[in-house]
């Protein structure tokens, strides 16, 4: 889902499209680029999503079992798949700030306890 844009000139809009190439005429007719506008910067790109809230909502443990089946992976090509790649990203947004908070500051410590 795309956040509300806090500023009026901020204009994000999103369209399918039935091809992967998309030329000018398709970025002036279906997007309204105006050429005129120095500011305004249109891009194709491809999103790509999948449903990960299973992971951490899990009641019958299977996000669990999943999440711990990974770790045991030997071959870490697995994490290269885009299907991984979105998921690592989706728990990485949601931990990072409680990892730094509750782990760097006993490793700094440490650190600075080693080090002296």
């Amino acid at each position: 889902m795309l956040k509300q844009s806090s500023s009026q000139d901020d204009i994000i809009k999103v369209t399918p499209s039935s091809s992967s190439y998309v030329d000018v005429a398709y970025f002036e007719e279906v997007m309204g680029e105006d050429k005129l506008r120095n500011d305004f910067k249109t891009y194709a790109c491809k999103i790509s999503c999948i449903r990960a809230d299973w992971i951490l909502n899990d009641v019958d443990g299977i996000g669990l079992e999943f999440m711990q089946s990974m770790l045991k992976k030997k071959k870490r090509e697995i994490f290269m798949t885009p299907y991984m790649k979105i998921i690592i990203e989706f728990l990485y947004e949601i931990y990072s700030k409680k990892i730094k908070l509750v782990l760097l500051p006993p490793y700094l410590a440490h650190l600075a306890m080693v080090n002296v």
